[in-house]
């Protein structure tokens, strides 16, 4: 439980689709403090599942990936420099830590913060 009084650190990302084969294509951080963090992620050689249906949710196509993303080394590597050692925060924490997972893995690197659902500190 948080006993802190600054906001909570919010991660947020979008995938290539619903299922166990989508992998992430976009991660955002809004830090405690207020800056903020995002970078499309440029799918690794065997990430080649494509949902159309989740491309119509978040408007990011693969060819935006291809041309504009960034290594997976890359963008694990920055989300551990801003989050090392910390715990964020995401409202969609079912599907985001799998997606985080994945990044991770493909990067091979470890996750060194931790990912809790944003439900842990919401009271009604």
């Amino acid at each position: 439980m948080r006993t802190s009084l600054r906001p909570p650190i919010i991660v947020d990302i979008e995938a290539s689709g619903f299922g166990s084969d989508s992998y992430p294509i976009e991660v955002g951080v809004v830090l405690d403090d207020g800056r903020k963090y995002c970078s499309l992620v440029l799918p690794v050689r065997d990430w080649t599942h494509w949902d159309a249906d989740a491309e119509a949710l978040h408007g990011i196509s693969r060819s935006t990936l291809l041309a504009h993303g960034r290594p997976v080394f890359e963008v694990a590597g920055k989300l551990n420099e801003l989050l090392r050692g910390r715990t964020a925060y995401s409202d969609g924490w079912v599907v985001d830590r799998p997606w985080l997972g994945r990044l991770f893995e493909a990067a091979a690197m470890r996750c060194d913060f931790t990912l809790s659902s944003l439900e842990m500190i919401l009271s009604e």
